[in-house]
């Protein structure tokens, strides 16, 4: 339990897009080195100078990411 911020998230690549979306649908996460799932309880807070909702339009960052991370823009796409 706890806060993570993330900043500059709109600079994520693909792999670490898929990662965070994981995690947050999940609520697990595997350190590195081990195989146990451990559970997370975090609220996330993110930052960014891009335009997501464009970066979703032109396919370079993840629609549901982008609707896990700011539900109510779902209506801005």
């Amino acid at each position: 339990g706890g806060t993570l911020f993330l900043d500059e998230i709109g600079n994520l690549g693909a792999d670490a897009q898929k990662m965070l979306l994981t995690v947050l649908q999940e609520g697990v996460v595997t350190r590195l080195g081990e195989l146990k799932e451990r559970p997370v309880d975090v609220k996330l807070v993110v930052a960014t100078n891009e335009d997501l909702a464009s970066k979703v339009r032109d396919g370079s960052f993840r629609a549901d990411l982008y609707m896990r991370l700011n539900p109510a823009s779902a209506l801005v796409l």
